[in-house]
């Protein structure tokens, strides 16, 4: 399982693509492009602060192998400027398998002056 470091600036979106290869090749990884990918977002305590899901197309996939999430700037009105936060992407397989994707975290940093 890999650990990804995410980084997001007050007064702006974050988004991401991730893109997931057979290892050793650059075959797209299939076994993502069906079931529902989830990730999930928590405070240093454990409190949920963003769900993401393919269910309610907050995660979308753009290609085979790949999926992509933007969380508007007015999603992230409760993160702290200066915390780090848990984050978390799983694969539900849609036969009762889950499967960890990857684990991380993201820091949600001073985006400087507010646009006026």
């Amino acid at each position: 399982m890999q650990d990804f470091k995410f980084t997001t600036v007050s007064g702006g979106d974050w988004a991401e693509l991730m893109v997931g290869k057979v290892e050793g090749t650059s075959t797209p990884l299939a076994d993502i492009d069906t079931g529902e990918i989830q990730i999930q977002v928590q405070d240093k305590n454990g409190c949920v602060m963003l769900n993401l899901t393919t269910e309610d197309s907050s995660i979308t996939r753009p290609a085979p192998g790949q999926f992509q999430w933007v969380v508007a700037t007015a999603d992230l009105g409760s993160f702290c400027t200066g915390e780090t936060y848990h984050v978390g992407c799983r694969h539900l397989n849609g036969s009762g398998g889950t499967t960890v994707l990857w684990k991380g975290s993201l820091a949600y940093i001073d985006g400087g002056n507010p646009w006026r």
